[in-house]
């Protein structure tokens, strides 16, 4: 492998490659002032979603257990107070949130910590107003997915340890279809905690899911919007996983996991929207583990991919690493580790990566500013995640 060093990045030039980020500098987040303050709470959790040029955000609070909604109109450059909504607030909600946006209708999925149900919170006047509905799916981390027509339920249901979708109307998520088995045979092996899925879609009415399964990892389609689908099939990896973490857009995925009981990352990408993939390659050799409370994101777009992964939920307990490609993944470039904001200044904690255009990136973080509960923030970087403001 040869190693090329020019400022502050380390360039690797290789197909494939193991970064060592530990000789890269720090990639310091060095303006408070440029941090956008989006509101006040206790924030552990958030998920962001584009449409065009308008930037959503849904994040749990948990001081006060309530799910927010916030709008930017802008590209994530301003968040006006007006349109920090407060989703739910009814028992010891908004953990684990995903968000959808189809058109004006915009659909929230979440824990109900009180009765221990996923909830759907839906909106069809672009976020102002909400309808919230309790539905009969049971904690343990199901993916639920909208398309703004029908809502998706994906988990392991039932005894049979088959993954199976099943649909309802989106404003109900009580009365489902009948469950479709995604994989050909049933797992024998307990389902556990380790098994981590994402829904895509590609084109209208196509749905794609993609999820850890007992260290393997499996991709599904469906063209006739959840009614069949494909039967899962392994990507094939060099190594087991424990986590997963992708990218869409076009024609491309961009995928990170991590080996299991390992801090090793690989990726995987394919351009024919799952058909193929890449054989995997070794990116970093770091500290990550999932154990920790660590985050791994990928966001991605034409102009190249960014894997973002810190090895504990917030940065006073370790590093935030950061790897950008240019080239779907053949070499990778590390752009160092972000240790802190500035000196004595707080240490931020990311939740959730995006890509906001072509060639910009989004960040959702919690910041503690002055020793109190840690503020929903969001910051920008126009050139891959070497700077943000």
């Amino acid at each position: 492998m040869k190693t090329l060093v020019r400022g502050l990045v380390a360039v690797c030039a290789a197909s494939s490659v193991l970064l060592s980020l530990a000789a890269c500098s720090n990639v310091i987040l060095d303006d408070l002032q440029a941090i956008k303050r989006v509101d006040s709470g206790g924030f552990d959790n958030a998920v962001l979603a584009v449409d065009s040029t308008t930037v959503y955000l849904c994040a749990h609070d948990s001081v006060n257990d309530d799910l927010k909604f916030a709008r930017s109109t802008d590209g994530g450059q301003s968040w006006p107070a007006a349109s920090v909504v407060k989703v739910d607030s009814v028992g010891n909600v908004g953990a684990i949130p995903w968000i959808g946006i189809s058109g004006t209708t915009i659909t929230a999925t979440y824990d109900d910590w009180t009765t221990y149900f996923r909830k759907v919170a839906v909106s069809t006047d672009g976020g102002s107003t909400w309808t919230r509905v309790l539905t009969n799916v049971s904690l343990g981390y199901p993916e639920m997915y909208s398309d703004g027509v029908k809502l998706f339920s994906f988990d392991g249901l039932g005894s049979s340890q088959y993954f199976q979708v099943q649909t309802s109307a989106l404003g109900d998520g009580n009365s489902w279809s009948t469950p479709y088995n995604v994989n050909g045979s049933a797992f024998s092996t307990a389902r556990g905690n380790q098994r981590w899925s994402q829904f895509f879609s590609s084109a209208p009415g196509t749905v794609d899911i993609l999820y850890l399964w007992a260290g393997g990892i499996y991709f599904a389609h469906s063209a006739n919007a959840g009614v069949t689908w494909s039967n899962a099939r392994i990507i094939p990896s060099n190594q087991a996983a424990d986590h997963i973490s992708a990218a869409h857009w076009g024609s491309t995925y961009a995928m990170a996991y991590t080996e299991q009981n390992s801090s090793t990352v690989r990726f995987m990408s394919s351009t024919d929207n799952g058909t193929t993939w890449s054989v995997d390659a070794r990116i970093a050799d770091q500290h990550f583990t999932t154990n920790s409370g660590g985050i791994l994101q990928v966001a991605g777009s034409a102009n190249g991919i960014t894997v973002m992964q810190t090895n504990a939920p917030t940065v006073a307990m370790g590093n935030v690493d950061i790897l950008r490609s240019v080239d779907t993944g053949m070499t990778w470039s590390a752009l160092g580790t972000q240790v802190s904001l500035v000196a004595g200044s707080p240490n931020p904690s990311p939740l959730s990566l995006i890509s906001v255009n072509a060639s910009t990136l989004g960040l959702a973080l919690s910041v503690g500013f002055g020793g109190n509960n840690p503020m929903l923030c969001f910051m920008k970087s126009i050139d891959g995640g070497a700077t943000w403001y």
